[in-house]
C-alpha cells in the first residue's frame, strides 16, 4: 500500500510502501500508487497546487582555490617564523 510521506508541515517528501493501510497524521494513503508529481505539494485534505521545494544548498568552497589558498597562508606563515628566527 503505497503512501506519501509528509514532513512537520505537511509537504510531501517522498513514499513508502506499507503492508497495509496507515492512519498516521504524516502518512497520505495514495490508492492509485505513486506519482512523483505530489513530491514538494502539500496536504490539506487534498493537493496544493503550488509546489514547496526546499531550497537548492549553497555549493561549498571550490576544492582546488581552497586549497591554493592554505597553502600561500601556510606559506606566508613559514616565512614570518623564518623572519622571526622562530625555526
Amino acid at each position: 500500500m503505497i503512501h506519501a510521506q509528509l514532513d512537520e508541515h505537511l509537504i510531501c517528501t517522498g513514499c513508502s510502501n506499507l503492508k497495509q493501510i496507515e492512519s498516521h497524521p504524516l502518512l497520505v494513503y495514495l490508492p492509485d500508487g505513486w506519482n512523483e508529481d505530489l513530491l514538494w505539494r502539500k496536504w490539506d485534505g487534498q493537493w496544493s497546487v503550488e509546489k514547496y521545494a526546499p531550497p537548492e544548498p549553497v555549493p561549498g568552497p571550490d576544492l582546488p582555490a581552497e586549497i591554493t589558498q592554505l597553502k600561500a597562508t601556510q606559506a606566508d606563515i613559514l616565512l614570518a617564523m623564518v623572519m622571526n628566527d622562530l625555526m
